[in-house]
């Protein structure tokens, strides 16, 4: 594509969004509620470019304002609303995987051929419009975090060459897993009951800052700029910044390969199998098992055996919930890729 249009802000803030992320197990119950209440009588800052942060991603969920991964634990830790709420969080329930026989390299550079297929590019100069969905564990509606139901938030970016954008976002109506769930979310106040609306904007990139370049067409130049946002070189850093990067960007044919082709060259992937989004979309799974983020999790890409395209990006807990009141192993976030498009 034209740039990568992509400002600092975007994987720090899904940072803030991970559950299970940052050293929120060792902080006491009091230091807990002591930064809990400086987040929440702190307002948004108005968001621009940010540099030097190591998570970028940029989808602020409905009429919240997370600053750290500290403050989600704490919002996590700390169950607001009425006292219906219940003990353990309601999370989705996990994606069915059907196993293969096929090495993850293989399903990478497999993959890779067929993006390779996709001649097309990105005029230079072309606006940008993507849509996505998506759920994190730290979803918070006003001063109430929401573990009684699932509440998915959809988005609707707009993108100019220069890298300003400006998005609207919604929630959409609440999810249950059965009638049992509907009925204890009443008794907690039906919190995402009434759709919340949001919308804001940036302005344009720095040109000169590397994170803001198109995506390389190499692979190995491809790993390099993918974990250039991330402290660590790690396997789940870098599906982390795939996944990030394709909140706001639109890949040609040669860059999805490449991006397939580096992490082919990754040792401590698998092949999960063939499963269907959350969108209904069918697909190749890949994923790696990392606590870089602060708790055992499994990080999946869903990707398009037509294309190469990343239809979905989940992360689960696998061993331990830590300080979280959900069960193990327990879908913690997910995101579906919907739409990006030269608008």
């Amino acid at each position: 594509m034209g740039g990568t249009m992509m400002n600092g802000n975007a994987l720090h803030t899904l940072k803030a969004l991970d559950p299970a992320g940052g050293s929120q197990v060792h902080a006491s119950p009091t230091d807990r509620e002591r930064l809990l209440a400086n987040v929440l009588n702190t307002s948004r800052p108005a968001p621009g470019p940010a540099a030097g942060l190591l998570r970028r991603w940029r989808w602020p969920l409905a009429g919240v304002a997370v600053a750290t991964s500290l403050a989600v634990a704490v919002s996590t830790y700390t169950l607001f609303g009425p006292n219906a709420q219940p003990a353990q969080a309601m999370t989705p329930p996990p994606l069915r995987y059907a196993p293969g026989s096929e090495s993850p390299r293989a399903v990478l550079e497999r993959l890779a051929v067929v993006a390779l297929k996709d001649t097309s590019r990105v005029p230079a100069g072309s606006s940008l419009y993507l849509k996505h969905q998506g759920w994190a564990l730290s979803t918070r509606i006003g001063q109430i975090q929401v573990t009684s139901a699932i509440v998915p938030s959809e988005r609707e970016t707009w993108k100019k060459a220069d890298g300003s954008m400006r998005w609207k976002q919604r929630t959409l109506p609440p999810r249950f897993q059965n009638a049992h769930d509907e009925e204890v979310w009443s008794d907690a106040g039906a919190v995402g009951e009434d759709p919340q609306f949001t919308e804001d904007a940036t302005g344009p990139v720095n040109a000169n800052d590397p994170l803001n370049r198109p995506a390389p067409e190499e692979p190995r130049a491809m790993g390099k700029w993918l974990l250039a946002s991330q402290e660590y070189a790690g396997t789940a850093e870098a599906f982390d910044s795939v996944a990030a990067h394709n909140l706001d960007e639109l890949w040609n044919g040669r860059q999805r390969a490449a991006m397939l082709r580096f992490l082919a060259t990754r040792t401590d992937v698998t092949y999960r199998g063939k499963v269907t989004d959350r969108a209904g979309r069918a697909g190749q799974a890949v994923s790696v098992d990392s606590a870089y983020g602060g708790l055992p999790t499994k990080y999946t890409l869903i990707l398009d055996e037509s294309n190469g395209k990343v239809l979905a990006y989940e992360e689960e807990l696998t061993t331990t919930a830590g300080a979280l009141n959900v069960k193990v192993p327990s879908v913690i976030s997910y995101f579906c890729f919907l739409t990006a498009r030269v608008d």
